[in-house]
């Protein structure tokens, strides 16, 4: 269901007024994509966020005009239903996404993870964000295979976690590799690939990860 908005507009509003915020609202968005975005990735996003504006503006447009045909003197209660498309800016840092990851080990029980060449250029479980239309496993597979260039099998979901600095939902899944000797082979995206012992990985990693070596036929979840 799409996020809903109330918003208690209690004074009277002359119709310029309402077109004169609507438009300072798109022109500031417009503003946003250039200034607090790089050179190197505005480009995908800048026909993305002209949609966005214009449909915003539509959107408050088309409720102004069926709120003057009601005659309700512009003092009322709005609740918008805003679709997600909408009102999100498709960047990396400021929109909700869903992701999946694997725990996988090695004959010692260390965790393999991999170091990312974008963002804080952390270390992370193999893994990513849904593409339209996948579900958890696709997405999960789909990822594994690009980003480590080996298939893997998925044994089962042990977790679902909240993320609030990232406002994103991971789900943790236990997986191996399908080859006996695999051969890692990193894409543009990672630069680095180590197994882990669990006492080096992240206070919140730790957590994830026990979850999923610890699995008892239950999923857990958290909020970070």
């Amino acid at each position: 269901a799409a996020p809903q908005t109330e918003l208690e507009l209690s004074a009277s509003f002359s119709a310029s007024a309402l077109y004169s915020a609507v438009y300072f609202l798109a022109f500031f968005d417009i503003c946003h994509l250039f200034v607090f975005h790089s050179l190197t990735n505005w480009c995908p996003l800048l026909w993305w966020k002209i949609s966005c504006c214009l449909r915003t503006t539509y959107a408050f447009y088309s409720t102004k005009c069926r709120l003057q045909q009601r005659d309700y003197g512009y003092r009322y209660v709005l609740t918008l239903s805003l679709n997600a498309r909408i009102i999100t800016l498709m960047a990396f840092d400021d929109h909700y996404r869903l992701s999946s990851h694997a725990v996988i080990t090695d004959n010692n029980d260390e965790i393999l993870q991999i170091k990312a060449t974008y963002g804080a250029r952390g270390w992370g479980l193999p893994g990513g964000s849904l593409d339209d239309a996948e579900t958890f496993h696709d997405a999960l597979l789909r990822e594994c295979l690009e980003e480590l260039g080996q298939p893997v099998r998925i044994l089962y979901m042990s977790g679902i976690y909240y993320h609030k600095a990232f406002n994103s939902h991971a789900a943790i899944f236990r997986c191996e590799f399908i080859n006996d000797e695999p051969k890692i082979t990193l894409s543009h995206e990672h630069d680095d690939k180590h197994f882990f012992p669990f006492d080096e990985l992240s206070p919140v990693q730790q957590i994830r990860v026990r979850d999923c070596l610890e699995y008892d036929g239950v999923v857990k979840a958290a909020s970070f």
